[in-house]
């Protein structure tokens, strides 16, 4: 779902960018060393240019994906929020990027999360109450978001 981006020119028009590597393939990018808002600057620049590219929603290996097997997926939030009963409009902020650090495996249900439900479903517990999933390591829950995606929002957080 995502694009490896190699260099900070973008693809090329005859050299588009890998989505998947073989084993033991190596992988250079001009984003080694890169600060997280350099990336979302960088997205937030080129994300048009490539109709191939996901539309304000990027995904980052840093340092920390390297030791825990996570990614830091972000999430750019524009337009206006909506409004939901008991939480107000969610999300609170636009032009702005939110974070869900994932573990790696679970980021194609983080993605469908954002990009496919239905945002009454979803912001209520993805915006709503990102703190109360997110534990002290910094890691996004994604099986708790989605037992209260399946149950409603609104329901306790605790089976």
């Amino acid at each position: 779902m995502f694009q490896l981006v190699e260099s900070r020119d973008g693809p090329g028009e005859h050299q588009p960018c890998r989505t998947v590597l073989t084993e033991n393939e190596s992988f250079e990018t001009d984003f080694i060393g890169a600060s997280e808002q350099d990336c979302r600057e960088w997205a937030l620049q080129r994300q048009f240019q490539n109709k191939t590219f996901e539309q304000d929603l990027i995904a980052i290996v840093d340092q920390q994906s390297a030791l825990d097997e996570t990614i830091s997926l972000q999430c750019y939030k524009r337009e206006p929020g909506i409004e939901l009963p008991k939480h107000g409009v969610l999300p609170r902020k636009l032009n702005q990027w939110y974070t869900f650090r994932v573990v790696y495996t679970e980021v194609n249900q983080a993605y469908t999360h954002l990009e496919s439900v239905v945002p009454e479903i979803v912001y209520p517990v993805y915006f709503g109450r990102k703190d109360e999933l997110t534990n002290e390591r910094g890691v996004f829950d994604i099986a708790k978001a989605l037992e209260l995606c399946l149950r409603g929002p609104d329901a306790p957080g605790e089976s």
